[in-house]
Parts: C-alpha cells; structure tokens; sequence
C-alpha cells in the first residue's frame, strides 16, 4: 500500500498511477479531495492521524517545497519507521 500527503494535481496523478498497477492507496491533503479520491478508488483520510492509522510501505510527499518541512514535522518519526519516505 501507498500512501500520499498532498492530494492536489501531482498527486492524484500518482495515486492513479499507483491505483492501476493494483496497490491500495490512502491520501491526504489540506483541501477535502474526498469525492475525486472515491471516483478513484482511493481511501481520503481527512485528517493525518487517519492516514496514520492505516498500514502502508511508502509514504510520497507531494507538496510545495516551501510547505515540505512543516508537513513533515506533522508527522511523528516513530510512525514512519520502516517506511519508504519519499519527497517528489
């Protein structure tokens, strides 16, 4: 499983392209890309403690270079252990 912080164009765009090569994907974002995520077939997490909560191997940070370092440091280190973290 994949998951994606940052569900706007570039986003969605590799979370089609993970989606069609069969992975489960979960995103996130500050806007509600809820229904575009659903006509997917991927799980929106509103908030970042719910995307949390579920298991994936890869995380992809898909936002501005400017917002990257805050986003990040939303996230607590312990829960990314283990994972692929990838800043694109």
């Amino acid at each position: 499983a994949v998951a994606i912080v940052g569900f706007g164009t570039f986003g969605q765009f590799l979370g089609k392209a993970f989606k069609k090569r069969g992975h489960t994907v979960y995103a996130t974002s500050r806007t509600d890309y809820s229904v575009a995520a659903q006509d997917m077939g991927i799980i929106f997490c509103k908030t970042e403690e719910e995307l949390l909560e579920h298991t994936f191997d890869a995380i992809l940070f898909c936002t501005s270079i400017l917002s990257f370092e805050s986003v990040l440091k939303r996230f607590p280190t312990d829960r990314l252990k283990g994972k692929l973290v990838v800043d694109v």
